[in-house]
């Protein structure tokens, strides 16, 4: 192999990890922004002297609030950049092992290696199906406050999602 080809692999292999820390970092991005705020919160109830209960009750106003009096145009966008981000991050991977396997040069492996968008596509689907549709039951459960029931239905929900 020549030092042109190894350092073509080694720039391919610092893209492929690239794109792999990006989304991490989108990933804890994300859950930083989520983290970030409940401490604020946390800390802001403590200073108030809440006892546990009745923290849980003025988080769960809050977000009854957050949900209710909030546009719904706002409401949606902030609910549904997640789920985009993670989709387009997914693309990105397919799209990157795409250009990696096409670099072997059989045209079968590389149409196979494409294809995969597809059905990675369909399962993220069925996935999303059975997070929203959980997510609602449990959602409706918690505001009746049944607990133990919108546990019956999460352990239900993420048994089927490991499946």
């Amino acid at each position: 192999m020549g030092k042109a080809c190894r350092r073509k692999k080694k720039i391919y292999f610092f893209l492929y990890l690239l794109l792999i820390h990006l989304q991490n970092l989108a990933e804890s991005f994300i859950i930083s922004r989520k983290g970030s705020r409940e401490k604020m919160k946390i800390e802001k109830m403590k200073k108030e002297k809440l006892n546990s209960e009745e923290a849980v009750i003025e988080r769960e106003k809050k977000q009854y609030v957050k949900m209710t009096q909030t546009p719904m145009g706002r409401l949606i966008i902030s609910l549904g950049i997640p789920t985009t981000i993670s989709m387009m991050i997914t693309s990105l991977y397919n799209l990157a092992d795409t250009y990696f396997v096409s670099r072997i040069g059989d045209d079968a492996i590389t149409a196979a290696a494409s294809n995969l968008l597809a059905l990675m596509s369909i399962i993220q689907a069925i996935g999303f199906t059975f997070g929203m549709g959980s997510g609602n039951i449990i959602s409706r459960l918690l505001g009746k406050r049944d607990r133990e029931s919108a546990d019956k239905v999460g352990s239900s929900a993420l048994t089927i999602a490991c499946l």
